[in-house]
């Protein structure tokens, strides 16, 4: 008989819960850190893509998911005017992908369904208000101090689904989360509006201006916008030193930059700004990349913008975070030899997960382009890429999206549920 493993993992994003799940199906007794006093039931519009569909199936929460979509109908490009330029309609998982896809769903949405299902299994246990303070790590096993002053504790293993700043990491490679960033000069905010900006249609609305500005707007189930404000950086080290010190200061600071730099973008803009200023969630973050070198550490493992986060100019850092929860859960499972299993976690994932992350450093300045020509000429492209029926992105545009063979997800040998 297997030993029952004891299992930290740090982290109820997308990727805690789900490990949390699965690993509860191998047999393993898991505890999940939470260092806020409830999971964040927050968050914009996220996509679940290609195998992570497959991992939401095998889960049993498919129509959960399903039933929470946003139902965004597509993308429209829009000119200053208004006028939609290009049009992309959603289309199903199993279709192929585009800007919108079949299971849109908010990240709040998604992140309680997959804590509803891992919270009251056995051997499962959720504590909020902790976190990880610091800890030592052999070939067997992870001794971990708490910040709250609770004992430490030994495990056989700890899991970092702590997100793109996440502290397991540091300790793990006593390293920073700059050692390992990749940045686009790309810098994002995200808020709700309590107005309907985009009338009855529930498409999606782009708008360029010139800049490397960027305004998108998408409906809301509850009718609701939901606007994210992008700023590409054009002017070298110091304008993003200069975006990066106001995003650092928070929801004030970032309402301060995004109304010096959308004053006079034109569009929507103006009511958009507005909006801004009577929203509560205000956020924002730089747009950049995770790249370690390896998902693991004797008996510490990365899972999810912890260990690869693609950014959202992928559309696939849930995806990825599902798909490598599950891989790792699986692999663990199918290994009495955990350092095996971690290995096999890494050998999986690792190809797949760099060629998601394969986007050019240039990319996101070509689609938001720092003069009007610029603008005008995607808006062409995007014109005669509709009219040419391309309308799945992998036809057209590269890496922007993953292309090509759908990746495989590994069958293994699940006992039944234990409810």
């Amino acid at each position: 008989m297997k030993k029952q493993l004891d299992i930290l993992v740090s982290g109820t994003g997308v990727a805690g819960p789900i490990l949390a799940y699965w690993l509860h199906r191998a047999g393993h007794k898991v505890t999940v850190l939470e260092k806020d006093a409830q999971i964040r039931a927050t968050g914009h519009s996220i996509d679940v893509r290609e195998a992570a569909v497959d991992v939401i199936k095998l889960m049993g929460v498919e129509p959960a998911v399903k039933a929470k979509t946003t139902s965004e109908a597509g993308l429209a490009f829009v000119d200053a005017n208004d006028s939609i330029r290009a049009l992309f309609p959603s289309i199903d998982n199993d279709k192929g992908q585009s800007f919108t896809v079949e299971y849109e769903v908010l990240r709040g949405e998604l992140v309680t369904i997959f804590f509803e299902a891992s919270k009251d299994r056995p051997n499962v246990e959720y504590i909020f208000s902790e976190s990880i303070s610091s800890f030592d790590m052999d070939a067997t096993s992870v001794n971990v101090d708490f910040t709250s002053g609770r004992a430490a504790h030994r495990y056989d293993l700890v899991i970092g689904a702590d997100g793109l700043g996440s502290k397991t990491r540091k300790l793990a490679f006593d390293a920073s989360t700059k050692d390992f960033l990749r940045p686009f000069d790309t810098f994002a905010a995200f808020f709700t509006m309590d107005e309907n900006l985009l009338g009855n249609d529930n498409y999606c609305r782009w708008y360029n201006a010139s800049g490397g500005r960027n305004v998108t707007l998408r409906p809301d189930p509850q009718g609701r916008t939901r606007a994210n404000l992008c700023i590409i950086n054009h002017n070298g080290p110091k304008g993003y030193e200069r975006l990066s010190k106001a995003f650092a200061k928070g929801a004030d600071g970032i309402r301060a930059i995004l109304d010096e730099e959308f004053a006079d973008a034109g569009w929507k803009s103006a009511a958009v700004l507005e909006g801004m200023h009577r929203a509560s969630d205000v956020y924002g973050t730089e747009l950049a990349q995770i790249r370690v070198p390896q998902l693991r550490k004797q008996r510490v493992a990365l899972v999810g913008d912890a260990g690869y986060c693609p950014t959202p100019l992928t559309g696939m850092g849930t995806s990825l975070a599902i798909i490598g929860a599950y891989v790792l859960a699986g692999e663990i499972l199918s290994n009495e030899d955990v350092d095996v299993a971690l290995g096999r976690y890494q050998d999986v994932m690792l190809p797949y997960v760099r060629k998601v992350q394969n986007i050019p450093a240039f990319a996101p300045k070509i689609a938001n382009g720092n003069y009007q020509w610029q603008i005008d000429l995607l808006l062409s492209v995007l014109s005669w890429v509709v009219y040419l029926r391309l309308t799945t992105v992998a036809s057209w545009v590269g890496s922007w999206l993953p292309s090509g063979d759908k990746f495989q997800l590994p069958t293994y040998q699940w006992p039944a549920v234990k409810k």
